[in-house]
């Protein structure tokens, strides 16, 4: 026979705090994305601030809604450890203005990378894997022309080896996703990442809505 009990959790507030600090998030804001599509509010501004306060603990069914917003996995919510050094944890805590108006779908994007870059150093460091910086530090001052073909003349000799060894292979003019194939193999050589990103169009009409 199985239990009917609710499996319920207590969340950790910071943690809470912290994503409505990164997406710029209100608690009106937060809610309402929370309470969207439904009749009824299943959260009030009153039960999110008991849960803040950690005077009510949250059922499965509402922590993986809050999930839905955020993709952080259930566990996340729960960990009693605190975000370390949050002003480094993410560009939006760095800067206070960016060039336009970022989008809630833009930051998710752009905050998954910056925690994939930190499992990767963390990762290099397990096995003493330390990323070289094999192109060297431009200036803003410095000429786009010569710098873009001081790093062409330093890719066009990388690929020339690759070739030799018969990493990569020649391709012919119009040969796009085998020119993007060989691009990635080459920059793999000057330790850079190459990370790639699909849109979903669910995701792109989230972006259409206003939360502050």
């Amino acid at each position: 026979m199985t239990s009917s009990k609710k499996i319920e959790f207590k969340v950790n507030p910071s943690r809470l705090k912290y994503l409505l600090d990164l997406y710029k998030l209100s608690k009106d804001a937060f809610l309402r994305l929370l309470n969207r599509g439904i009749k009824r509010d299943i959260v009030t501004v009153e039960k999110f601030n008991n849960i803040l306060g950690q005077k009510e603990l949250v059922p499965e069914s509402l922590l993986k809604r809050i999930d839905k917003i955020f993709d952080k996995g259930i566990s996340w919510y729960v960990s009693t450890r605190d975000i370390s050094d949050v002003k480094r944890s993410s560009i939006f805590f760095r800067k206070e203005s960016f060039n336009s108006e970022i989008k809630f779908e833009s930051i998710k994007v752009v905050h998954k990378y910056e925690e994939l870059s930190t499992d990767i150093q963390i990762l290099g460091n397990y096995i003493n894997f330390i990323p070289t910086k094999r192109i060297r530090k431009y200036k803003i001052s410095e000429s786009p022309l010569d710098v873009a073909n001081e790093v062409r003349g330093i890719i066009v000799e990388i690929e020339k080896d690759l070739i030799k060894k018969e990493i990569i292979d020649r391709i012919s003019f119009g040969e796009d996703r085998a020119y993007l194939k060989n691009i990635i193999r080459i920059l793999e050589q000057l330790d850079i990442f190459v990370f790639e990103h699909l849109e979903m169009p669910r995701k792109i009409e989230m972006e259409g809505t206003h939360f502050i």
